[in-house]
Order: structure tokens, then sequence, then C-alpha cells
């Protein structure tokens, strides 16, 4: 995981990639943007890369794109790691939902509403 996040790795390469990514046509502005990025990459990736949309980027990780290493610290402290485990073990999530999506989840609903 270290170098697959690592500046200049796989991951940050493949965003950076799809951020000059059109489709289906270059002159209709098709673009990708940080939100759509983030869940193809965290589609493909679930356990390495969290989901980025608005609320994430006004709330919890202003003025960033590259959130991953962010989650890479926190989620490398056991017992945050465990704490976090423990405040998103909901009983309607199924089991085998990665915690790295529970956390996706528990932050987007937090701040949804959040003006």
């Amino acid at each position: 995981a270290e170098a697959a996040l690592a500046e200049g790795g796989p991951l940050s390469e493949l965003w950076d990639l799809l951020l000059t990514a059109y489709w289906p046509e270059p002159q209709k502005a098709n673009y990708l943007a940080a939100t759509k990025i983030s869940k193809l990459i965290a589609t493909k990736r679930p356990r390495l890369s969290p989901v980025l949309d608005s609320v994430i980027t006004q709330k919890v990780f202003p003025g960033t794109t590259k959130f991953w290493k962010h989650f890479r610290v926190a989620l490398s402290d056991e017992g945050l790691r465990e704490h976090l485990r423990s405040v998103t073990d909901i009983p309607e999530v199924p089991a085998d939902v990665c915690l790295l999506r529970r956390i996706d989840v528990v932050l987007w609903s937090r701040h949804k509403n959040d003006t």
C-alpha cells in the first residue's frame, strides 16, 4: 500500500491520468471530476482508496485532492483504527464491508447537512 500511495506512485499517476481523461469527446468538457475519479479508484481498490466528494472535500479534507495519504496515516495508528472500527460497527452494515468504506459512509452521513 505504501508504494501504491506514494507521491508519483501508481495511485497518484492514475489520479492524474484520470484528471486529463475526456469521454466520449474531448471538445465536450466531459471530464472526470474528483468525486468520479475517487469512486472509480475506490471501486477497483475498496481497501486502498477512500471516496472523495464535495461533503468530504469541504468538511473533512479542505484544500487537498490526494486525501488517501491522510487516511493512510490515520489508519496506521492501531489504536485509532480500533476506535474507528468500533464507531463504524453498525448492525445494518454487512460484515464484509471494509473499514475504509464504513469510514466513507460515516463521514459523509455526519457532514452531509452541515452548512
